[in-house]
């Protein structure tokens, strides 16, 4: 039941950020705690079936694009928020770890996402969809500037990337607006998904959610938060995302995001 358990837990992760398209990644190794947390919730993969079709689907996206600037990675990395800007206590994942967990959680997930269904219907399309997208975000990671920091147990993370990259907040919101509430099965274990939109107040196109996945395996019943948002501007848009009890909550969530967006306004 622990395997089962863990499979349940690790595919829920992947799942409630995929419901946002979270740009927020890191690794799932117990000796590298400060990447563990934002990987397995921030990178995951499809299965072959929908895969092969939101794969393509996704890259044309990317081909086509949506705002006609180049993206300066260099310029939009000076301008992601650091751990003293962020408080007390925070650390920031290396640059490389990161890039390490992303190759790692490219297909760590993909034999647990084989086996999972979702209800309602319509939503398992969606999710699998974006964890398509967020599967060939791994092999653009030129187009993506990232940032992951730890505290504790909980971590976050923000990205800044082309939206031809990574969708636009019209996408986020229709998603939000269909699949509030979801339950996942994965081996007969279910998972309970529940989404509360945020509204930020910030002058500029913007979406957000708190998250809460409740797993119920091996007669124990375990709970999750997180907290994603996104912003866009001509070009770019901006992620941010919050997991963990002490982070994961509507004040924290609109303090980071306007903090991180009055910074990265520039390159947006």
């Amino acid at each position: 039941m622990g395997t089962k358990r863990q499979a349940v837990l690790r595919a829920a992760a992947g799942v409630s950020v995929a419901l946002l398209a979270l740009s927020g990644c890191s690794s799932s190794n117990e000796d590298d705690a400060s990447a563990t947390t934002t990987a397995s919730e921030s990178s995951e993969s499809t299965d072959e079936t929908s895969g092969s079709e939101t794969s393509e689907s996704a890259s044309e996206t990317s081909e086509s694009g949506s705002g006609g600037g180049d993206f300066d990675k260099a310029e939009a990395e000076g301008l992601l928020l650091t751990a003293d800007e962020l408080g007390t206590g925070y650390t920031e994942v290396p640059a490389e770890q990161i890039s390490s967990a992303l190759e790692q959680m490219g297909g760590g997930l993909t034999e647990a996402l084989e086996q999972m269904t979702v209800e309602p219907v319509q939503c398992e399309a969606a999710m699998k969809k974006t964890m398509a997208q967020m599967t060939d975000l791994a092999g653009q990671m030129d187009q993506v500037a990232m940032a992951i920091f730890t505290q504790g147990t909980s971590s976050v993370s923000q990205s800044i990337a082309p939206q031809s990259v990574t969708g636009s907040t019209d996408d986020m919101k229709a998603q939000i607006g269909a699949c509030q509430e979801m339950t996942l099965t994965i081996q007969g274990v279910s998972a309970k998904a529940s989404m509360q939109p945020v509204e930020l107040g910030l002058d500029a196109d913007s979406v957000a959610t708190l998250i809460t996945m409740e797993v119920s395996a091996g007669g124990q019943n375990l709970t999750q938060t997180s907290a994603s948002a996104y912003v866009t501007g001509e070009d770019n848009i901006m992620s941010i995302s919050l997991n963990g009890d002490a982070v994961a909550n509507e004040a924290t969530l609109k303090e980071i995001t306007t903090k991180a967006y009055e910074k990265a306004e520039p390159v947006l």
